[in-house]
């Protein structure tokens, strides 16, 4: 699948945007995932992987690399950063992931004048997990595998250093209900 964009937002002023996406890579069952954006404000570039089954097994590895040139209220944002995601099966509906992320993250004033400090370089260290609970089921809805049904939900706890101890606690619900013929709510 390829993917063009162009737009405007308050965050990246007027942009173009591409993504490329292959489900199938190098014909394992991987995906290959590469975005671009390029705006006014910001220039972003994402690119990831998913093995959904490590050498054979229910085991996934996900692997991402992406770096971000921002112009911020007040300051210059410099990140490049990697992480990877290790999917661990419970049983048929639970899976519980483990996630190293490391990043480096520049600030810079520049001639701004704002309130507090903003320059600076940090290293951004952390270590999560996430359990997710998954009872989606899927159909061929005009011509596309999606799911119809079921729900997925998950919670999380992320902790490292980023300029100084982080802690961060997530949580997610999707739910999807088939609604007549050809839609899914």
């Amino acid at each position: 699948n390829i993917f063009l964009g162009v737009g405007y937002s308050e965050s990246f002023g007027a942009y173009l945007w591409g993504n490329y996406t292959e489900r199938n890579f190098l014909g394992k069952a991987g995906d290959l995932l590469v975005i671009l954006l390029a705006g006014t404000r910001e220039i972003n570039g994402t690119i990831s992987y998913l093995d959904r089954y490590i050498g054979g097994t229910d085991m996934s590895l996900y692997s991402e690399l992406h770096a971000i040139t921002a112009n911020r209220p007040g300051y210059r944002e410099r990140n490049i950063g990697m992480q990877a995601e290790l999917g661990m099966p419970i049983d048929n509906e639970w899976k519980q992931y483990v996630r190293g992320r490391l990043e480096f993250v520049n600030l810079d004033e520049g001639s701004y004048d704002p309130a507090e400090d903003m320059d600076g370089s940090y290293v951004v260290a952390t270590l999560r997990w996430r359990l997710t609970h998954d009872t989606r089921r899927s159909e061929k809805v005009n011509g596309m595998l999606l799911p119809v049904s079921g729900h997925v939900a998950g919670v999380g706890i992320e902790g490292g250093v980023a300029d100084g101890p982080l802690v961060k606690l997530t949580g997610n619900y999707e739910m999807y209900r088939r609604i007549g013929e050809r839609l899914v709510y």
